[in-house]
């Protein structure tokens, strides 16, 4: 499910839908990079881990494009907001607890999010909303990967899988509010 979803963005991309933010999806592949270990520990080699893992990857891959990409948009806060997720792996490490280390990267997480967030706002159809419901999608199946599920262990699965629908239901909101794109408005009038 969560290489469907990547594929869907990554489509979504290709065609000029979607203009990932470079910051978003950096801060989402460390995040996810030191959740998956964090969630390996707490699993005791479970395989909701593993979701994690290739999510990273593919996050990273997002991450290197948008790098590239001419328009990066990049503000003050979406700095503070890659510094942040950089400060959890030390902060991580310190704590030697993995609950701590993924409430820090849950709120490290909701900070990521929002450059996209920004823009999306301001540019309601530039990102694709297939895919984050397939990665919402993605996440709720990785609670049935938990051997052992207790309170601990489903924490972060849950908090993503809220997350990724919270960030569709925005998406939705702003898309009614403002309306469809002058360019998608002509051509259903010219259809009429």
């Amino acid at each position: 499910m969560s290489l469907l979803a990547y594929a869907f963005y990554v489509y979504s991309i290709y065609k000029g839908k979607s203009q990932p933010h470079v910051f978003s999806w950096l801060s989402w592949f460390i995040v996810m990079a030191v959740g998956g270990l964090a969630q390996g520990h707490m699993d005791e080699g479970g395989g909701s881990s593993l979701v994690l893992y290739i999510t990273a990857a593919c996050y990273l891959s997002i991450a290197v494009y948008a790098a590239f990409m001419k328009n990066k948009n990049i503000t003050a806060s979406d700095t503070y907001t890659f510094i942040g997720a950089l400060c959890a792996i030390p902060m991580w490490l310190i704590t030697k607890d993995p609950l701590a280390a993924l409430c820090l990267l849950m709120a490290i997480d909701v900070l990521s999010f929002y450059p996209t967030i920004r823009k999306t706002y301001y540019k309601p159809y530039s990102e694709d909303l297939t895919a984050y419901t397939l990665a919402a999608f993605a996440y709720g199946f990785m609670i049935f990967a938990i051997e052992t599920p207790n309170a601990q262990n489903l924490v972060y699965p849950v908090f993503l899988t809220g997350l990724e629908f919270g960030f569709v239901a925005f998406v939705v909101v702003v898309r009614k509010m403002r309306g469809r794109p002058a360019k998608i408005q002509l051509k259903q009038s010219l259809k009429v």
